[in-house]
């Protein structure tokens, strides 16, 4: 990062680290008021047409904590298996020799379906602000990663997870709802519910932009519709649901004149580069500060976007592992794992991709993306466990090192990003919010 940047969060972090560190609290040790009597409730508390134009909701105090932001959005299904179009009609749970020319088992399927974790990619950014100031920014990358990895639970109906197969029989309904929950930190924990009683002389603003969910859809060869009408972005809707929690009497009356300290995941994240194709080298600079306490890569192949396929970072299927059952088989590593080197010295080997993509999230995540979850996230962590967690269990201050860098060898053409949970601090008290450290 660069040197300037660098001096000025000297000074910031260092408070940072003795807030960590000192007294009672630590990254090992926390003390939590626990809440005795509560409620929950989630309302819708906006609705609106689709579009792609920023949206801002000046958010309603309608409980005494927030736990839940979610944004839902209702459309058609593809009706991809129209009884009238003998090309579009799937066999389930069936291997013939000879699947009906244009079926998700055949080659030249035609299929119509939105594509892998196309609710959390419908989000294209979201803020949330505090009397104008930003708190925290996400993508809908962030909200994927910590779906895939950190959440207890995954509805994969209402995110539209899983395999061709699975997603072409979930776009088969008339109407489909994608759920789309924000990964600010107060929605990962009951635990750091956003508390709107401690916070009552501020203003609190969501504002989020979505992506047109006709991008989401995946464009194979002679894709056909079984209604023989694509979709329209007229025919999408969108409502704002929050979860609030309501406090007993007591407990109402201690949370007003609450002062706290919170330390809490922060988001940041950057294009690092665009490799023109295999064996392409470079060394880059990861452009990010605070504290962190995981690293991500995700890697984004220019056929797969064009083709509407956005939550899917892996490369082109292996044709030696294709089959009539499995059309995508196994699919390739674009990057061939990542080294990560602080001021020119290794922090980080390359052990490969499977290491970044499977063991560093076996060690430190709920859970490993395989299976029906398969997908490529290059992680490192700095945090024994997950960075989400209450308890903050270590980072890497990157603000207190000159050069943090990253070796890659692309393996075929992609698009690269950067994605980085890390740690700052913000001061609730007197009903109002005070961010220590801004970006």
């Amino acid at each position: 990062m660069p040197s300037a940047a660098a001096s000025t969060q000297n000074l910031s972090t260092t408070e940072i680290d003795a807030f960590l560190s000192g007294g009672t609290s630590s990254f090992f040790l926390g003390a939590n008021r626990k809440i005795s009597k509560f409620a929950l409730d989630v309302e819708s508390v906006h609705q609106h047409d689709f579009t792609t134009t920023r949206q801002t909701l000046d958010v309603p105090r309608n409980g005494d904590a927030i736990s839940d932001l979610w944004i839902r959005v209702k459309g058609p299904g593809l009706m991809n298996n129209n009884g009238a179009d003998p090309a579009l009609v799937i066999i389930p749970g069936r291997a013939v020799a000879a699947e009906p020319a244009g079926t998700v088992r055949e080659a030249g399927d035609q299929c119509a379906r939105y594509c892998d974790w196309a609710a959390c990619q419908m989000l294209k950014s979201a803020r949330w602000i505090c009397s104008g100031t930003e708190i925290d920014a996400i993508t809908g990358t962030h909200c994927q990663i910590y779906q895939a990895l950190f959440a207890k639970n995954i509805s994969r109906r209402t995110s539209f997870v899983g395999d061709k197969d699975y997603r072409t029989r979930l776009s088969m309904r008339t109407e489909v709802e994608f759920w789309i929950p924000l990964c600010f930190y107060f929605c990962c924990s009951y635990a750091q519910s956003w508390n709107l009683l401690a916070t009552n002389f501020v203003t609190l603003t969501l504002e989020y932009t979505l992506r047109s969910p006709l991008d989401l859809i995946e464009k194979g060869p002679g894709l056909k519709y079984g209604t023989a009408v694509a979709p329209a972005v007229a025919d999408y809707s969108v409502d704002v649901l929050i979860g609030y929690v309501f406090f007993s009497t007591s407990e109402r009356d201690s949370r007003m004149n609450e002062t706290r300290d919170v330390v809490f995941a922060h988001h940041q994240t950057s294009e690092l580069h665009v490799f023109a194709g295999a064996g392409s080298a470079k060394n880059l600079e990861l452009p990010v500060n605070f504290p962190i306490a995981a690293s991500f890569l995700t890697t984004h192949a220019s056929a797969r976007e064009a083709a509407g396929e956005y939550g899917c970072f892996q490369g082109a299927a292996d044709a030696q592992t294709v089959s009539q059952d499995c059309l995508e088989g196994e699919r390739a590593y674009l990057l061939d794992g990542q080294e990560i080197t602080f001021n020119n010295k290794t922090r980080a080997e390359n052990l490969g991709a499977e290491f970044f993509c499977r063991i560093q999230h076996q060690r430190h995540a709920e859970r490993v993306p395989e299976g029906q979850h398969d997908n490529h996230y290059y992680g490192y962590y700095y945090s024994l466990d997950s960075p989400y967690a209450v308890q903050k269990s270590g980072s890497a201050n990157y603000s207190r090192i000159n050069k943090v860098r990253v070796n890659l060898t692309a393996n075929a053409q992609c698009r690269v990003e950067h994605h980085a949970v890390g740690y700052n601090c913000l001061t609730m008290e007197g009903g109002t919010v005070t961010l220590r450290f801004a970006s």
